[in-house]
């Protein structure tokens, strides 16, 4: 399955916003890396929450929340 995401729009309260601006590109290379469901079809949006863990690194949140995309993208499917 090809996995083409066309916009990312990330609501984080509390942290700067160059953190911000990293934690969307660290979820964009999440997704790049990650092995998409082997399912078709398409999806025309796509919400999820994760919720933060105070102290966590970028890094740790950007893969939490490309799991949880695509935890959520099979259910839509």
């Amino acid at each position: 399955m090809n996995l083409q995401v066309d916009r990312l729009a990330l609501r984080i309260g509390g942290i700067p916003e160059v953190d911000g601006r990293r934690l969307a590109q660290l979820v964009g290379d999440a997704l790049a890396t990650a092995t998409p469901p082997a399912t078709d079809g398409t999806v025309d949006a796509l919400r999820v929450s994760v919720e933060t863990r105070p102290g966590e690194a970028l890094e740790s949140t950007a893969r939490r929340i490309a799991a949880e995309l695509l935890r959520v993208l099979v259910r839509a499917l």
